[in-house]
């Protein structure tokens, strides 16, 4: 009941600082922002790639990132936020991604970004992070997650993409050497355990 009350009188105090400017806003943790619904994969688990066949008259209208730069600078909420993470889609997809990330870590606060990837765009990736990484200093931490489903052809099955694996493997190798030399750059993966691939959790877990 405690929790509750608590949970409750922060969420009042946000309110009330998104409205009228005070008290000062309880901080968040982190902000998630979905930077496209577009993918270059067909995950059997997923069908964001049918979004714009199903709603074309959403094509073109991604959301402005600009306009989130700005969101983050005026808000009196958003503006204590020390932690971004970035999805989609496929976040590489956006040309403007790089200049998005980089601006963000130009904001006072934001010393940690994380972003979630397939990793199939592997130069288009390692191009951004190596820019990305250029420009970050001080604290500032950038991490970058790789979906790794399965191993070999059971991964290309389950993102619905012949050769994926196996380009995975170029992104991993090429940013497991941007990684030995930025200290700030962490390299991570991520797996959806499903029935295609709950059997070989060990294997994923051993690559």
């Amino acid at each position: 009941m405690k929790k509750n009350i608590t949970l409750a009188l922060n969420i009042l105090r946000n309110w009330s600082s998104y409205l009228f400017g005070f008290p000062h806003p309880v901080p968040i943790g982190y902000v998630i922002i979905a930077t496209t619904y577009a993918c270059n994969a067909r995950c059997v688990m997923c069908n964001l790639h049918e979004f714009y066949h199903e709603r074309p008259d959403l094509s073109g209208k991604e959301i402005d990132l600009a306009s989130v730069l700005e969101a983050l600078k005026n808000s009196s909420i958003l503006r204590t936020v020390r932690h971004i993470d970035l999805t989609g889609g496929e976040p590489f997809l956006r040309q403007d991604l790089k200049h998005f990330i980089s601006s963000l870590f130009d904001l006072h606060d934001i010393d940690f970004i994380s972003i979630n990837s397939n990793g199939i765009l592997t130069k288009k990736i390692v191009d951004d992070v190596e820019g990305i990484l250029a420009g970050t200093r001080g604290n500032q931490r950038f991490s970058l997650s790789i979906s790794i489903d399965g191993i070999g052809s059971l991964h290309d099955k389950i993102r619905g993409i012949t050769g994926a694996f196996e380009r995975i493997e170029k992104t991993i190798a090429s940013l497991s050497k941007l990684r030995d030399q930025h200290p700030q750059f962490t390299l991570r993966s991520n797996a959806v355990i499903q029935p295609a691939n709950i059997h070989a959790l060990g294997s994923i877990q051993a690559y």
